[in-house]
């Protein structure tokens, strides 16, 4: 088996593609700027190193050396390796070469994802005995990397980068289309819709959101694809015909094309949930899995970290205050945790990381819009993920125009200032919610929880 290395090993996807490599038999190191000593390497990792201390034995012994789009072309390990002809590969490409032996099934949209995909690996894995999946995200109670011999992949598609393109699956889920990751598509929403249908075209079945007029459009332009819709409108074939909330649960009435009717629980609430469900659930039935069992694996399923997580319980003036942590950073997936957190509780005190400068001037209009749904709005410094601020707004901005008609915006630069915050405005049957993509909300929402506990 070929020896590979991995540069940038600790991110979400190239973690799950490293452990789905040493599974499938091939020794493996890695390198990442998070080492920072050899005890904090996981124990899966063969070898590691940091970033800022190359060690070229890695990259000499290795076979393959496989990089991510968030490596630099200037990082010292890639130009090592171009320097010595040493083969490399986008993470997208290797992971093309492992769906060349399975059925693969992709999950591509520009919102929920990794939700949908961890969904569809769960139903798979509880009643199949042959699936494999690369998950860009960590469920509840799943690995996320798993290889198997069997039929099929279940796979995570990333449309962001375009590196979707390079996978070869048999049949794909698509959420949604929205305008995102501009910058890596030379900013035209045309060219990330185009890429769109090229990767819808590269199937011979479609699991599409009906309730999306892009997809709509797309499903009747797009030729040779079988395409299968679902969503709350009668017209879908899988259509959501009711929905019926519990305090921990949602039952899921959906009816298909020959008129039968079947209902799940579900335990990730909210409407755009119930169509992550929905959509794998479909794509199981169209793998002729018996409805009972993928009704009964999806009641099942507890979630995925970081999608709308309960990290822990903050005791605020003798009040215990549940603590949500969430990735969403796009004003429509902020809009659809907020619509659900303010249907169980009477006050959300929100605490919003922006990411990236171009996303945030993009839609700066919807994130006010959306983020005044808060009743509490502390906005901390922007992530700006490797951009220049340039032209472009800021937390600075946001906070000023979210304040012009929101008598409780805070901008906040530590811990000590949410929790200040927080202790001042906190009223009963309140949920703080800490949401973007960056470590460091993460970070303070870990600094937060521990004073208040």
């Amino acid at each position: 088996m070929e020896k590979i290395h991995f540069i940038g090993i600790l991110g979400s996807g190239m973690s799950s593609l490293a452990k789905y490599a040493k599974q499938k038999g091939h020794p493996i190191t890695g390198s990442d700027l998070k080492f920072q000593t050899i005890e904090q390497m996981p124990t899966w990792i063969k070898n590691s190193e940091s970033d800022s201390e190359m060690n070229e034995l890695f990259i000499d012994d290795a076979d393959l050396i496989v990089y991510s789009t968030a490596i630099s072309p200037n990082h010292c390990e890639l130009i090592y390796t171009k320097s010595i002809n040493k083969t490399h590969l986008h993470r997208s490409e290797l992971i093309n070469l492992f769906t060349e032996e399975k059925y693969t099934m992709t999950v591509a949209g520009t919102h929920g994802k990794t939700t949908t995909t961890s969904l569809l690996a769960w139903i798979m894995d509880k009643t199949t005995d042959d699936t494999s999946y690369l998950l860009g995200g960590q469920p509840v109670g799943l690995p996320s990397a798993q290889f198997k011999g069997g039929k099929y992949l279940v796979l995570e598609a990333d449309e962001s980068d375009g590196s979707f393109l390079n996978y070869q699956s048999q049949a794909c889920i698509v959420t949604n289309i929205e305008p995102d990751h501009l910058e890596n598509h030379n900013h035209s929403f045309e060219e990330y819709l185009s890429s769109f249908k090229t990767f819808i075209h590269g199937n011979s079945l479609c699991i599409f959101n009906y309730d999306d007029s892009i997809l709509r459009t797309l499903s009747r332009s797009t030729e040779h694809v079988t395409f299968i819709s679902f969503g709350f409108s009668n017209e879908a074939d899988f259509s959501i015909k009711k929905i019926v909330f519990n305090q921990d649960h949602q039952n899921i009435l959906i009816k298909a094309p020959n008129g039968n009717e079947y209902s799940f629980d579900c335990q990730l609430l909210g409407d755009y949930n119930a169509l992550n469900a929905v959509s794998a659930w479909v794509m199981a039935y169209t793998q002729k899995i018996n409805p009972n069992l993928i009704s009964n694996a999806i009641s099942q399923f507890r979630g995925v970290s970081r999608r709308c997580e309960k990290i822990g319980v903050a005791s605020i003036s003798n009040t215990l205050i549940p603590v949500i942590d969430d990735y969403g950073h796009h004003p429509t997936e902020c809009k659809a945790v907020l619509t659900e957190l303010k249907k169980r509780y009477k006050q959300v005190i929100h605490v919003f990381e922006p990411h990236r400068y171009s996303r945030l001037d993009m839609h700066f209009n919807d994130f006010v819009d959306v983020l005044s749904l808060s009743d509490i709005i502390i906005i901390m410094d922007i992530c700006p993920a490797g951009e220049e601020k340039q032209h472009y707004r800021d937390s600075h901005d946001l906070s000023f125009a979210i304040a012009e008609n929101h008598n409780h915006t805070f901008y906040v630069k530590t811990s000590n200032d949410i929790i200040d915050v927080c202790n001042q405005h906190i009223n009963s049957d309140a949920v703080i919610l800490f949401q973007g993509v960056g470590s460091t909300i993460q970070i303070m929402a870990k600094e937060c929880l521990k004073k208040w506990q």
